[in-house]
């Protein structure tokens, strides 16, 4: 069972693991600040291999790494709300959060995800799967492509972009605060004032049994 793959990012998804998951729309950033971003990642992680040779502490620091990258990516697709955002719309960002849902049980626990006009933030536990998890991954963003091209009209085109971005959760503390981070990313873009006025955030009944507390 394949549970590692590469793109322009190494991805790690082994099964029951949980694990923190976002993905793009297609040209919801510019290229440029795409390469740009990979770049400079890539160097740090360079240095890193160079010049630290304790492999716990080298661990330690691409992670670090790792965390900034996303950091910024995430701070740049706040930024382009102005660009592609079809998932501002109703009826498709319907069509994602029904897919999220059905696979839920069968392929991982969802334990919440936030819809974001450009992009998307997932929380989940995946569970073991003949093909690998990405395939679970790669079906849905399949599916839900296709049907939300049909809605707009985009039949062909493409709809997510190729690059996400996956995340071990390490322990409870982290857990929590990936939590924190997914309920108030419609914050933090300026969409609403209190996370629980975005509609398409999702906590599951499990995870509001303790947060909402």
């Amino acid at each position: 069972m394949k549970t590692h793959y590469k793109r322009y990012l190494p991805h790690i998804l082994p099964p029951d693991e949980r694990l923190f998951i976002t993905f793009r729309l297609a040209d919801s950033l510019p290229k440029d600040a795409i390469f740009k971003l990979k770049v400079e990642k890539n160097k740090a992680d360079e240095l890193i291999m160079k010049t630290i040779f304790d492999e716990t502490i080298r661990k330690v620091e691409l992670y670090k790494n790792h965390k900034r990258y996303f950091a910024k990516f995430d701070t740049y697709l706040h930024q382009c709300l102005n660009g592609v955002q079809h998932l501002g719309i109703d009826a498709v960002a319907e069509v994602l959060a029904e897919a999220l849902h059905y696979r839920d049980t069968k392929y991982y626990h969802l334990h919440a995800f936030c819809i974001m006009p450009n992009h998307v933030h997932v929380l989940l536990t995946s569970t073991i799967h003949k093909d690998g998890f990405f395939r679970v991954l790669q079906s849905l963003k399949r599916h839900t492509a296709r049907k939300s091209n049909e809605l707009l009209d985009l039949t062909g085109k493409a709809f997510w972009g190729e690059e996400s971005y996956d995340h071990v959760v390490r322990d409870d503390e982290e857990f929590v605060r990936i939590i924190d981070y997914i309920v108030e990313n419609p914050v933090k873009a300026g969409l609403v004032d209190k996370w629980q006025g975005w509609k398409f955030t999702y906590l599951s009944k499990e995870i509001q049994s303790w947060y909402l507390m």
